[in-house]
């Protein structure tokens, strides 16, 4: 995986964040590092599949941050 993240080719480059996303529900802090690398990415096409890939690990981890009706003053909208 670490060597697809540095890819040339920007599909090679996404194909890690959804088999990541898959893997960093259960180990994120193995995760967030590789994830981290294409946070800044050259492609958009990239970075918005990290934030959907990331976005989709942090309701895993943290439902607090889901907006409801209890905690919408204080949610972060992901």
């Amino acid at each position: 995986m670490s060597r697809w993240v540095h890819d040339p080719d920007e599909n090679v480059r996404r194909v890690p964040t959804n088999a990541l996303m898959r893997y960093g529900r259960r180990h994120p802090e193995q995760v967030v590092g590789l994830m981290g690398a294409l946070l800044h990415d050259d492609s958009a096409y990239v970075r918005k599949n990290v934030a959907f890939c990331l976005g989709i690990m942090g309701l895993e981890h943290f439902r607090i941050l889901v907006p409801n009706a209890r905690n919408w003053d204080t949610c972060f909208m992901l």
